[in-house]
């Protein structure tokens, strides 16, 4: 079951949430420049208000990211009558000049140079972190430098020029209800739900400052997404990095060696695995590859999974020592195998399908690609939907779509560290996969 709001320009889907007694919120808001300026600018303004709002929901779970195509504030409530929690959510995002004090305290000089420097810091520690540099880079080599999805964060030097007025004026031409789309899950009543936001909006929109929707605005019109180049501050492909066919090797010298080993999901496939087929086989595979390699002593190890809708990448990435690097290889090697035991993957598949489904709650990128296809053609892509397809899929097709999709025409590697060290084992498992 589901409701949409069309209220004075906002737009709210409501979607029932039988599986967990709570309530999830999403909100986002579209980030139309191309412009990295402008991109830095919202990252800045995410920063800024999660920093203030934080201490007022220390009952529920508040996060917030940016990407090339929106800001994502989410929410998740551990009730599902969420009315109140809701009403005071949206008020904080676009009504900041209605609450006493608040307005100053977000633009005051102490607060901008604190957030200035905590941005400054993260982006210095994501381009200097081996493993984030390497999967940034790998998931943008795998999409050919085109992936959408990939957090937007400015670079430093748009950072440090920035000035008060420029984050004011970004967020009087962006932060407006007639600009955003809202997405809940919950348990509880639809109808107090509905009302509340109806009542909601009718209020912000007293104190919105722009009462007109941006120019060209991408979720009212709601065209197809677009592919995106990476933003300025990510270091993809640096002159150091060594490509040949699907290998990366970035030449650092680091104590530990990161690896990233995916598998790409392609429309062009013969056998297109649809969302939930791809969703409940990237859980599968990556359980059985940290089963595999995880009795090796491993430093680090962690999936990779980027989906959306037929589209991605399944794996894992891992950080070990040079002695480790070819027994690594040679166990992920194994887990070909692994996809090929039926009675193996009926033992798996109700746990991986749960996963799936806790997943569907909180990935951003569906529920914005959902959002902007539901107000364009009113379709039935719900949450429950998705859910069933899930619950629906079953271990044959699971082992005759791994069958074509695990193998070395659909293998890409990536590699930082030494590369001296790091080249002969990777170009020997990857050409005898």
């Amino acid at each position: 079951m589901i409701q949409m709001v069309k209220n004075k320009g906002a737009r709210v889907i409501i979607e029932k949430n039988k599986f967990f007694n709570t309530t999830s919120i999403n909100l986002f808001i579209p980030n139309n420049e191309r412009n990295i300026n402008k991109n830095g600018i919202s990252h800045f303004l995410e920063h800024l208000i999660l920093d203030l709002i934080s201490k007022k929901f220390q009952d529920e779970i508040l996060g917030a990211r940016t990407t090339r195509l929106y800001t994502n504030y989410y929410l998740n409530c551990f009730t599902p009558s969420a009315e109140p929690i809701i009403e005071k959510f949206l008020r904080f995002i676009f009504a900041t000049k209605s609450i006493p004090g608040y307005y100053q305290r977000l633009f005051c000089r102490e607060q901008f140079l604190y957030t200035k420097k905590n941005i400054i810091a993260e982006i210095k520690e994501i381009t200097d972190n081996p493993h984030r540099v390497l999967q940034t880079d790998f998931i943008a080599f795998v999409g050919d430098g085109k992936i959408e999805f990939l957090p937007s964060i400015g670079s430093i030097r748009t950072l440090e020029n920035l000035k008060v007025k420029e984050v004011e004026n970004y967020m009087e031409e962006g932060y407006n209800l007639k600009n955003a789309c809202l997405v809940i899950f919950t348990n509880g009543s639809f109808t107090s739900i509905k009302n509340t936001i109806i009542q909601t909006t009718n209020n912000l929109l007293e104190y919105q400052v722009r009462k007109e929707p941006l120019k060209n605005n991408r979720l009212s019109k709601a065209p197809s997404l677009e592919r995106y180049y990476l933003p300025e501050g990510f270091p993809f492909c640096p002159n150091d990095t060594k490509i040949n066919e699907r290998v990366l090797l970035i030449n650092k010298d680091t104590e530990i060696c990161y690896i990233n080993v995916g598998f790409k999901i392609s429309s062009t496939m013969p056998s297109t695995l649809n969302f939930s087929e791809a969703y409940v086989l990237a859980a599968l595979l990556v359980d059985y590859i940290i089963e595999a390699i995880s009795s090796g002593g491993f430093y680090l190890i962690k999936p990779l999974v980027y989906l959306f809708e037929n589209e991605g990448i399944i794996g894992c990435n891992l950080g070990l020592g040079e002695n480790e690097l070819s027994l690594a290889l040679e166990k992920i090697k194994e887990v070909s195998n692994y996809l090929k035991d039926k009675d193996r993957i009926i033992d798996k598949l109700p746990m991986a399908k749960r996963k799936c489904k806790m997943a569907l709650l909180h990935e951003a990128e569906d529920l914005y690609k959902r959002a902007v296809f539901l107000f364009r053609n009113n379709s039935n892509i719900t949450f429950e939907s998705k859910a069933k397809e899930i619950d629906e899929v079953e271990a044959d097709i699971i082992e005759n779509k791994a069958s074509y999709l695990i193998n070395r025409e659909n293998l890409y590697i990536g590699a930082l560290g030494k590369i001296k060290s790091i080249n002969p084992p990777i170009m020997k498992f990857y050409h005898y996969f």
